[in-house]
């Protein structure tokens, strides 16, 4: 037999093969990994950013249905600093519950949170007030900046209201705690006497 070789890898090949392999599939991992955590911050960002949408209608509708006055008394319930405001305003259609002509408290709680302290309006009162619900629209806020501005065409931002008529638009900014890193635009909205 004059060198016959037979047909097949050696031993060093198979290895080779093999590293390289091992190569490729842990490359293929690393892509697989990085491509699920970005699709979960992603997916964490639509759902904040939809919150943060949810609030910002709410609070425009809320301030867009305030009540101006123009029923019993003529004089607006408005009662407004830096860091709350009570009105009465129509709350918007929720799970269950019809639109509903309400006596509003919006503030920051304790616990961080973005409040609607709220109860029924009743015009005129035929036994105790109802006890107010609380309901939560934002979780992580430090504090609420609000300011007014005030009726005329020279009209200025205030961050208090003590006049007899509604401002014909409120500011609002919200200011996330420390090391939150959401970021929403200061909400303007028009009140009912524009």
């Amino acid at each position: 037999m004059t060198g016959c070789r037979e047909q097949g890898f050696t031993l060093l090949e198979l290895l080779i093969s093999l590293a390289i392999f091992g190569l490729l599939l842990a490359a293929l991992g690393q892509g697989t990994r990085f491509g699920l955590a970005a699709h979960d911050a992603q997916a964490r960002q639509i759902e904040t950013d939809d919150d943060l949408d949810a609030v910002d209608r709410t609070l425009r509708h809320l301030v867009g249905t305030m009540d101006p006055g123009l029923t019993a008394d003529l004089t607006p319930h408005f009662i407004a600093n830096d860091r709350s405001m009570g009105f009465t305003a129509t709350l918007p259609e929720m799970a269950g519950y019809p639109a509903t002509q309400a006596d509003v408290v919006m503030a920051v709680d304790a616990a961080h949170r973005l409040v609607l302290r709220w109860a029924p309006h009743y015009p005129v009162m035929l036994g105790p007030p109802p006890l107010p619900r609380v309901t939560p629209l934002l979780d992580g806020v430090d504090h609420i900046e609000l300011s007014y501005w005030t009726p005329g065409p020279h009209g200025v931002w205030v961050d208090r209201w003590a006049a007899n008529v509604l401002p014909e638009l409120v500011r609002l900014r919200i200011v996330f705690v420390e090391h939150d890193r959401r970021h929403w635009p200061d909400i303007i909205a028009a009140t009912a006497v524009n």
